[in-house]
């Protein structure tokens, strides 16, 4: 047992006691991957075709004569046959 008089109290170690230290060990294992990344190149060839339309028009002159004959015919009705033929007087 300890006494409790001044002289003890001021002999006694005082204990502090601080957090825990945490370290980490870090393992760092290396590996490659390899990535592909594949290309296609196509190559066209392209041939443009321009296409022309030409349309000549050619003129001529045509002289025509055109002849009209008209018949004038007279016709006679006799009067005592105007029924027959459904003609009103």
């Amino acid at each position: 047992m300890s006494c409790n008089c001044r002289k003890c109290r001021e002999q006694r170690e005082e204990v502090i006691t601080d957090p825990t230290r945490t370290v980490v060990n870090t393992r760092t294992n290396r590996r490659v991957v390899k990535h592909i990344h594949p290309t296609e190149v196509i190559n066209v060839n392209r041939t443009v075709v321009r296409n022309e339309h030409y349309y000549p028009v050619y003129e001529r002159d045509v002289y025509e004569t055109v002849e009209k004959t008209s018949i004038v015919a007279v016709t006679r009705i006799i009067i005592a046959d105007a029924d027959h033929f459904g003609i009103d007087e």
